[in-house]
């Protein structure tokens, strides 16, 4: 069996998501491994009311206050906040990570869509 040193969970605060933050915990607790916490921002019209810097700290402390609340206490990760599609955001931190498993969460909320065209997960 491959060793599991690093893992990538990928969230987008949805239930599911939440899901696969607590799996990757387990995981991690289980073999020792690093996880990071991944959050994706799509792009956002130039136009838009809030910086995209002010956009990317608030995404983060969502994403913190979720791992609070999911994680024991005193569980180490790092988060990272990246932006663009997310399936090429998960990717490109994966690779650069070089993250031994990758952790997500099926959304499910365009049926139609995912049939035709596939989710995030596939």
């Amino acid at each position: 069996m491959m060793a599991i040193k690093s893992v990538l969970a990928a969230t987008d605060l949805s239930d599911s998501s939440r899901d696969a933050v607590s799996r990757a915990a387990l995981i991690c607790h289980e073999h020792g491994a690093e996880l990071e916490l991944l959050h994706f921002i799509e792009d956002i019209p130039p136009i838009a009311i809030l910086s995209m810097e002010q956009v990317r700290e608030d995404a983060r402390r969502e994403v913190e206050k979720t791992a609070q609340t999911l994680l024991p206490p005193g569980f180490a990760y790092h988060l990272e906040i990246e932006t663009g599609k997310d399936f090429v955001a998960i990717v490109r931190r994966a690779r650069t990570l070089m993250a031994d498993l990758i952790v997500i969460g099926a959304h499910g909320n365009h049926v139609l869509r995912d049939y035709l065209i596939g989710t995030t997960a596939e």
